[in-house]
Protein backbone atom coordinates (compact mmCIF):
# COMPACT_ATOMS: atom_id res chain seq x y z
CA UNK A 1 0.00 0.00 0.00
CA UNK A 2 1.36 3.29 -0.79
CA UNK A 3 1.62 5.96 1.52
CA UNK A 4 -0.76 8.67 2.15
CA UNK A 5 -0.44 11.92 3.34
CA UNK A 6 -3.27 13.58 5.35
CA UNK A 7 -3.24 17.39 6.68
CA UNK A 8 -4.89 18.58 10.27
CA UNK A 9 -3.29 15.87 12.11
CA UNK A 10 -3.28 18.53 15.06
CA UNK A 11 -6.95 19.30 14.88
CA UNK A 12 -10.60 17.75 15.53
CA UNK A 13 -11.30 16.06 13.06
CA UNK A 14 -7.74 14.92 11.36
CA UNK A 15 -6.70 13.82 14.90
CA UNK A 16 -9.58 11.04 14.76
CA UNK A 17 -8.54 10.64 11.41
CA UNK A 18 -5.26 9.63 11.87
CA UNK A 19 -6.17 7.30 14.47
CA UNK A 20 -8.68 5.32 12.29
CA UNK A 21 -6.31 5.21 9.02
CA UNK A 22 -3.42 3.47 11.42
CA UNK A 23 -5.79 1.32 12.53
CA UNK A 24 -6.23 0.21 9.53
CA UNK A 25 -3.30 -0.42 8.20
CA UNK A 26 -2.36 3.23 6.13
CA UNK A 27 0.74 4.43 6.56
CA UNK A 28 0.98 8.00 7.21
CA UNK A 29 2.49 11.06 6.50
CA UNK A 30 1.24 13.76 8.62
CA UNK A 31 1.80 17.66 6.83
CA UNK A 32 1.74 19.92 10.34
CA UNK A 33 2.59 23.09 11.36
CA UNK A 34 3.32 22.31 14.98
CA UNK A 35 3.92 19.54 17.10
CA UNK A 36 2.36 18.52 20.29
CA UNK A 37 1.99 15.53 22.07
CA UNK A 38 -0.38 13.97 20.16
CA UNK A 39 1.89 14.12 16.94
CA UNK A 40 4.82 12.39 18.70
CA UNK A 41 2.53 9.84 20.11
CA UNK A 42 1.80 9.35 15.93
CA UNK A 43 5.39 9.30 15.39
CA UNK A 44 6.39 6.73 17.93
CA UNK A 45 3.15 4.39 16.36
CA UNK A 46 5.11 4.67 12.42
CA UNK A 47 3.68 7.66 10.93
CA UNK A 48 6.15 10.17 9.02
CA UNK A 49 6.06 13.82 9.89
CA UNK A 50 7.02 16.54 7.77
CA UNK A 51 6.84 20.02 10.33
CA UNK A 52 6.70 23.80 8.83
CA UNK A 53 4.14 25.91 6.85
CA UNK A 54 2.31 25.12 3.33
CA UNK A 55 3.74 28.23 2.03
CA UNK A 56 7.13 25.70 1.51
CA UNK A 57 7.29 24.86 -1.57
CA UNK A 58 9.70 22.12 -0.98
CA UNK A 59 8.37 21.06 2.39
CA UNK A 60 4.95 20.33 0.74
CA UNK A 61 6.95 18.59 -2.53
CA UNK A 62 8.84 16.38 -0.30
CA UNK A 63 5.56 15.72 1.65
CA UNK A 64 3.27 14.70 -1.37
CA UNK A 65 6.23 13.11 -3.48
CA UNK A 66 5.05 8.89 -4.51
CA UNK A 67 2.28 8.79 -2.22
CA UNK A 68 -0.82 7.43 -3.58
CA UNK A 69 -3.57 9.57 -1.83
CA UNK A 70 -3.09 12.86 -0.30
CA UNK A 71 -5.98 13.90 2.59
CA UNK A 72 -6.82 17.21 2.66
CA UNK A 73 -8.30 18.17 6.31
CA UNK A 74 -6.36 21.28 7.70
CA UNK A 75 -7.63 24.29 7.12
CA UNK A 76 -9.01 27.81 8.66
CA UNK A 77 -12.24 27.97 10.85
CA UNK A 78 -11.49 30.76 12.79
CA UNK A 79 -10.13 34.24 11.16
CA UNK A 80 -10.77 37.72 11.45
CA UNK A 81 -10.75 38.54 7.54
CA UNK A 82 -11.64 37.16 4.11
CA UNK A 83 -8.39 37.59 3.35
CA UNK A 84 -7.14 35.19 6.46
CA UNK A 85 -9.70 32.67 5.04
CA UNK A 86 -8.91 32.64 1.19
CA UNK A 87 -5.19 31.66 2.34
CA UNK A 88 -5.73 29.02 4.79
CA UNK A 89 -8.25 27.28 2.68
CA UNK A 90 -7.83 28.28 -0.63
CA UNK A 91 -4.13 28.77 -1.32
CA UNK A 92 -3.23 25.74 1.15
CA UNK A 93 -5.51 23.53 -1.31
CA UNK A 94 -3.75 25.04 -4.82
CA UNK A 95 -0.06 24.46 -3.07
CA UNK A 96 -1.26 20.92 -2.51
CA UNK A 97 -2.25 20.37 -5.88
CA UNK A 98 0.49 22.24 -7.67
CA UNK A 99 3.34 19.10 -7.35
CA UNK A 100 0.65 16.03 -7.94
CA UNK A 101 0.67 13.80 -10.40
CA UNK A 102 -2.50 12.17 -12.28
CA UNK A 103 -1.84 8.71 -10.18
CA UNK A 104 -2.19 10.69 -7.11
CA UNK A 105 -5.57 10.68 -5.55
CA UNK A 106 -7.06 13.88 -3.68
CA UNK A 107 -9.69 13.88 -1.47
CA UNK A 108 -10.90 17.32 -0.11
CA UNK A 109 -13.06 17.55 3.03
CA UNK A 110 -14.68 21.16 2.78
CA UNK A 111 -17.76 22.33 4.46
CA UNK A 112 -21.85 22.77 3.86
CA UNK A 113 -20.69 26.18 4.38
CA UNK A 114 -19.56 25.76 0.68
CA UNK A 115 -22.98 25.20 -0.73
CA UNK A 116 -24.99 27.68 1.56
CA UNK A 117 -27.73 27.18 3.89
CA UNK A 118 -31.16 25.13 2.63
CA UNK A 119 -34.32 26.76 2.46
CA UNK A 120 -37.17 25.15 5.06
CA UNK A 121 -37.01 21.37 5.08
CA UNK A 122 -36.09 20.99 1.60
CA UNK A 123 -31.98 19.85 2.31
CA UNK A 124 -29.88 21.35 -0.35
CA UNK A 125 -28.10 18.34 -2.48
CA UNK A 126 -24.96 18.69 -4.72
CA UNK A 127 -26.50 19.62 -7.66
CA UNK A 128 -27.79 23.22 -6.09
CA UNK A 129 -25.82 26.07 -7.44
CA UNK A 130 -23.63 26.84 -4.55
CA UNK A 131 -24.37 30.21 -2.67
CA UNK A 132 -21.90 30.31 0.37
CA UNK A 133 -22.84 33.38 2.48
CA UNK A 134 -19.66 33.96 4.55
CA UNK A 135 -15.38 34.11 3.98
CA UNK A 136 -15.27 30.64 5.14
CA UNK A 137 -17.93 28.93 2.79
CA UNK A 138 -16.64 31.25 -0.02
CA UNK A 139 -12.69 30.38 0.89
CA UNK A 140 -13.85 27.00 0.80
CA UNK A 141 -16.18 26.45 -2.25
CA UNK A 142 -13.10 28.44 -4.09
CA UNK A 143 -10.51 25.91 -2.88
CA UNK A 144 -12.96 23.39 -4.20
CA UNK A 145 -13.46 24.57 -7.77
CA UNK A 146 -9.16 24.77 -7.63
CA UNK A 147 -9.71 20.93 -7.19
CA UNK A 148 -12.24 20.56 -9.87
CA UNK A 149 -9.79 22.85 -12.03
CA UNK A 150 -6.46 20.61 -11.24
CA UNK A 151 -9.37 17.55 -11.96
CA UNK A 152 -10.20 18.41 -15.41
CA UNK A 153 -6.17 17.93 -16.01
CA UNK A 154 -5.70 14.95 -14.16
CA UNK A 155 -8.08 12.55 -15.17
CA UNK A 156 -10.57 13.65 -12.21
CA UNK A 157 -8.71 12.00 -9.76
CA UNK A 158 -10.49 13.86 -6.67
CA UNK A 159 -13.36 13.06 -4.71
CA UNK A 160 -14.90 16.68 -2.66
CA UNK A 161 -16.58 15.85 0.98
CA UNK A 162 -18.91 18.60 2.64
CA UNK A 163 -19.53 17.78 5.97
CA UNK A 164 -22.29 19.41 7.66
CA UNK A 165 -21.59 20.73 11.77
CA UNK A 166 -19.18 18.14 13.21
CA UNK A 167 -19.43 17.34 17.18
CA UNK A 168 -17.65 14.38 19.17
CA UNK A 169 -14.80 13.90 21.61
CA UNK A 170 -12.40 16.90 21.18
CA UNK A 171 -14.65 19.26 19.36
CA UNK A 172 -14.67 22.43 20.49
CA UNK A 173 -17.37 24.74 19.17
CA UNK A 174 -20.70 22.71 19.94
CA UNK A 175 -19.33 21.74 23.26
CA UNK A 176 -20.40 25.57 24.41
CA UNK A 177 -23.73 23.89 24.86
CA UNK A 178 -22.05 20.96 26.68
CA UNK A 179 -20.34 23.13 28.67
CA UNK A 180 -23.50 25.65 29.41
CA UNK A 181 -25.76 22.42 30.51
CA UNK A 182 -22.83 21.21 32.34
CA UNK A 183 -23.52 24.84 34.75
CA UNK A 184 -27.69 23.59 34.35
CA UNK A 185 -28.26 26.70 31.81
CA UNK A 186 -29.48 25.54 28.78
CA UNK A 187 -29.31 29.03 25.94
CA UNK A 188 -31.76 28.61 22.70
CA UNK A 189 -31.49 31.55 19.99
CA UNK A 190 -34.88 32.22 19.66
CA UNK A 191 -37.27 29.14 19.89
CA UNK A 192 -34.38 26.85 19.04
CA UNK A 193 -36.58 25.35 16.32
CA UNK A 194 -34.19 25.98 13.42
CA UNK A 195 -32.89 22.97 12.06
CA UNK A 196 -29.67 21.60 10.87
CA UNK A 197 -27.71 18.48 9.34
CA UNK A 198 -25.43 16.98 12.30
CA UNK A 199 -22.61 14.23 11.64
CA UNK A 200 -20.78 12.49 14.42
CA UNK A 201 -16.69 12.61 13.38
CA UNK A 202 -17.03 8.55 13.86
CA UNK A 203 -19.13 8.53 10.99
CA UNK A 204 -17.43 11.44 9.49
CA UNK A 205 -14.00 9.70 9.62
CA UNK A 206 -15.83 6.75 7.74
CA UNK A 207 -16.59 8.60 4.81
CA UNK A 208 -13.32 10.28 4.31
CA UNK A 209 -12.06 6.46 4.49
CA UNK A 210 -14.72 4.62 2.12
CA UNK A 211 -13.53 8.30 -0.38
CA UNK A 212 -9.67 7.45 0.22
CA UNK A 213 -10.16 3.70 -0.33
CA UNK A 214 -12.39 3.73 -2.53
CA UNK A 215 -12.63 3.70 -6.61
CA UNK A 216 -15.20 6.97 -7.22
CA UNK A 217 -13.80 9.96 -8.82
CA UNK A 218 -14.98 13.71 -9.83
CA UNK A 219 -17.74 13.89 -7.14
CA UNK A 220 -18.95 15.88 -4.43
CA UNK A 221 -20.73 14.60 -1.53
CA UNK A 222 -22.67 16.15 1.33
CA UNK A 223 -21.72 14.07 4.54
CA UNK A 224 -24.28 13.74 7.29
CA UNK A 225 -26.83 12.11 9.38
CA UNK A 226 -30.06 10.46 8.03
CA UNK A 227 -32.15 12.95 9.91
CA UNK A 228 -31.55 16.79 10.79
CA UNK A 229 -32.18 18.29 14.35
CA UNK A 230 -33.15 21.31 15.53
CA UNK A 231 -31.30 22.89 18.10
CA UNK A 232 -33.58 22.13 20.85
CA UNK A 233 -33.96 18.42 19.80
CA UNK A 234 -29.74 18.66 19.75
CA UNK A 235 -29.55 20.32 23.24
CA UNK A 236 -32.02 18.01 24.68
CA UNK A 237 -30.10 14.77 23.48
CA UNK A 238 -27.27 16.61 25.13
CA UNK A 239 -29.20 16.91 28.00
CA UNK A 240 -30.25 13.14 28.69
CA UNK A 241 -26.83 12.11 28.10
CA UNK A 242 -25.41 14.20 30.91
CA UNK A 243 -28.18 13.24 32.99
CA UNK A 244 -29.54 16.91 33.82
CA UNK A 245 -32.99 17.33 35.05
CA UNK A 246 -33.64 20.91 36.27
CA UNK A 247 -31.97 23.23 33.99
CA UNK A 248 -32.52 27.17 33.63
CA UNK A 249 -33.87 27.71 30.35
CA UNK A 250 -32.82 30.91 28.36
CA UNK A 251 -34.39 31.89 25.38
CA UNK A 252 -32.50 34.70 23.70
CA UNK A 253 -33.85 36.91 20.88
CA UNK A 254 -32.87 36.31 17.45
CA UNK A 255 -32.75 40.34 17.30
CA UNK A 256 -29.87 40.55 19.76
CA UNK A 257 -27.69 38.07 18.14
CA UNK A 258 -26.43 40.83 15.46
CA UNK A 259 -25.72 43.53 17.99
CA UNK A 260 -23.45 41.19 20.12
CA UNK A 261 -22.08 39.40 16.99
CA UNK A 262 -20.55 42.59 15.49
CA UNK A 263 -19.55 43.85 18.54
CA UNK A 264 -17.67 40.63 19.36
CA UNK A 265 -15.94 40.95 15.99
CA UNK A 266 -14.77 44.14 16.22
CA UNK A 267 -12.84 43.21 19.59
CA UNK A 268 -11.72 40.16 18.13
CA UNK A 269 -9.62 42.14 15.69
CA UNK A 270 -8.21 44.49 17.91
CA UNK A 271 -7.18 41.87 20.48
CA UNK A 272 -6.63 39.36 17.62
CA UNK A 273 -8.68 36.72 19.15
CA UNK A 274 -11.90 34.99 17.11
CA UNK A 275 -14.75 34.68 19.41
CA UNK A 276 -17.28 31.62 19.12
CA UNK A 277 -20.01 33.92 18.13
CA UNK A 278 -19.21 36.96 15.62
CA UNK A 279 -20.56 38.54 12.76
CA UNK A 280 -19.65 35.52 10.35
CA UNK A 281 -21.28 33.45 12.79
CA UNK A 282 -24.30 35.53 13.47
CA UNK A 283 -25.41 35.25 9.40
CA UNK A 284 -25.14 31.64 9.94
CA UNK A 285 -27.29 31.28 12.92
CA UNK A 286 -29.61 33.78 11.43
CA UNK A 287 -30.83 31.40 8.08
CA UNK A 288 -33.67 29.33 8.32
CA UNK A 289 -32.33 26.02 7.79
CA UNK A 290 -28.58 23.99 7.00
CA UNK A 291 -30.06 20.77 6.12
CA UNK A 292 -28.28 18.45 3.36
CA UNK A 293 -28.99 15.45 1.92
CA UNK A 294 -26.68 11.90 2.22
CA UNK A 295 -28.50 10.57 -0.34
CA UNK A 296 -25.93 10.51 -2.74
CA UNK A 297 -22.53 9.36 -1.07
CA UNK A 298 -25.24 6.71 0.37
CA UNK A 299 -26.15 5.59 -3.47
CA UNK A 300 -22.37 6.34 -4.52
CA UNK A 301 -20.16 5.58 -2.06
CA UNK A 302 -21.94 2.88 -0.16
CA UNK A 303 -21.41 4.80 2.95
CA UNK A 304 -24.10 4.65 5.94
CA UNK A 305 -24.61 6.51 8.91
CA UNK A 306 -23.32 3.91 12.27
CA UNK A 307 -23.60 5.44 15.43
CA UNK A 308 -27.60 6.61 16.58
CA UNK A 309 -27.69 10.15 17.56
CA UNK A 310 -28.00 8.99 21.19
CA UNK A 311 -25.22 6.79 21.33
CA UNK A 312 -22.90 9.32 19.54
CA UNK A 313 -24.33 12.24 22.59
CA UNK A 314 -23.14 9.43 25.66
CA UNK A 315 -20.20 8.84 23.89
CA UNK A 316 -18.83 12.54 23.89
CA UNK A 317 -20.17 13.04 26.63
CA UNK A 318 -17.98 10.18 28.78
CA UNK A 319 -15.18 11.40 26.98
CA UNK A 320 -15.07 15.20 28.37
CA UNK A 321 -16.34 13.81 31.29
CA UNK A 322 -13.08 11.52 31.22
CA UNK A 323 -10.93 14.11 29.85
CA UNK A 324 -11.91 17.11 33.05
CA UNK A 325 -13.62 19.05 30.00
CA UNK A 326 -17.39 18.55 32.01
CA UNK A 327 -18.11 17.50 35.54
CA UNK A 328 -17.86 13.84 36.68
Amino acid sequence: MKETLLTGATGFIGGYLTDELMARGHHLRLLVRRRNAQIDQFEKNGAKIFLGDFTDNDLVKRAVENCGTVIHVAGATKKNSEKEYFEGNTRFTEKLLAPLTKEQRFILVSSQAAAGPSTGNQPVVESDPPRPLTWYGRSKLAAEESVKRWGADHDNNYLILRPCSVFGPGERDIYTIFKMLDRNVLTLLGTGEKRFSVIYVADLSAAIIAAAEGTVTGKTFFVCNDAPVSWREFSEEIRVAMGKKNLLRLMIPEWLAAPVGHTAGLIGKMVGKTFPVNGQKVIEMKQDAWICSNDAIRKELGWRQQVPLDRAMRDTVDWYRRNGWLSA
